[in-house]
């Protein structure tokens, strides 16, 4: 049976830039679960996009592990979710079968092979993309769990590509919570959600491991494509290119506070570890783009600037271009 157990979090200045929440799970359980109010509402979400991003590690053998995810109504009906199999080496994605009508039944929409095998001492990582009320992106270690795609036409008569609707019966805007579980191997480590993207905490001594995690799991054509979590703007900015975070980042993707036009945000942070900076009120350093035409940010970030590593970063770059 999947376990449900009590959990002993702890809410942490993370990885995660403008989220609604990130906690570390300490018991590491194999199951979390994050409850989301008024999900479908508007004027306070001022978009249906959300994201979801769950952590965690094989410990021991995952030849019998089994991994399920879901987003519910307030009554635990699924709207979406997905299955993998660790043994079989399998995923399936799940949904309420909008034609039955009477009952609920749990139907498989697609399903597929894993790319990568689980393997003790791995970690995973789990994401939900919301985008519309049948329209939702799901990924296990970078690898959609979903394909094709579908084309429709936009109020301005344009052509948008997007993944597959789901053949689901209750729609995203009925949600009440994310809900996570494992058997074996599995336990759960981190857990992250709202209108943001984050990474894990083993890239956050180098910038550019986080960089190329995040833009692996884009919507660049290189990475997820239609099925990707954000646009590939939302990554960390790394300092010249170097393993270290740029104190000042300039594309943070766009909260319930970001107006009509979803302007994005900039933000000072931590060039170790990429870590948002607070101000003295606890609040993230953060500020809103300036409007079009021009956008920009007129944020101070010379507090967060590490005068030491930008002066052996420049000093390193300059050795390089003597050689």
């Amino acid at each position: 049976m999947l376990s449900l157990v009590v959990l002993a979090i702890s809410v942490v200045c993370s990885t995660a830039i403008h989220c609604e929440g990130d906690v570390d799970l300490e018991d590491e359980p194999q199951s979390w679960r994050q409850d989301i109010a008024n999900a479908g509402e508007f004027e306070y979400w001022r978009t249906r996009q959300q994201n979801f991003q769950a952590y965690g590690k094989f410990d021991g053998s995952p030849d019998s592990t089994l991994i399920k995810a879901g987003y519910y109504t307030d009554d635990d009906k699924l709207i979406e979710g997905i299955q993998v199999d660790c043994g079989a080496k399998t995923w399936s994605l799940l949904v309420t079968d909008n034609e039955t009508k009477s009952d609920d039944v749990i139907t498989t929409f697609q399903h597929g092979a894993l790319e990568k095998e689980c393997a003790d001492g791995d970690e995973f990582d789990i994401f939900l993309k919301i985008h519309q009320p049948y329209l939702m992106n799901w990924a296990f270690n970078g690898q959609a769990m979903q394909t094709g795609t579908r084309q429709h036409q936009k109020w301005n008569g344009k052509v948008r590509i997007t993944a597959r609707k789901a053949p689901t019966k209750y729609s995203s805007d009925k949600a009440t919570y994310f809900k996570v579980e494992g058997t074996g191997a599995a336990k759960y480590t981190r857990g992250s959600w709202g209108q943001c993207n984050t990474w894990p905490h083993s890239t956050n001594s180098d910038c550019r491991e986080a960089k190329n995690w995040t833009l692996a799991r884009s919507k660049l054509k290189t990475g997820l494509s239609r099925h990707g979590m954000h646009n590939q703007h939302f990554i960390p900015s790394c300092y010249m290119g170097s393993r270290y975070f740029h104190y000042l980042q300039h594309s943070v993707h766009p909260d319930k506070n970001s107006g009509e036009l979803g302007r994005s945000y900039c933000c000072c942070t931590d060039m170790e570890t990429g870590q948002t900076i607070l101000n003295d009120d606890g609040s993230e350093r953060c500020q809103l783009l300036t409007p079009q035409p021009v956008l920009g940010c007129n944020l101070n970030c010379e507090a967060a600037a590490d005068h030491d590593i930008i002066l052996a970063v420049n000093a390193e770059m300059n050795s390089k271009r003597t050689l």
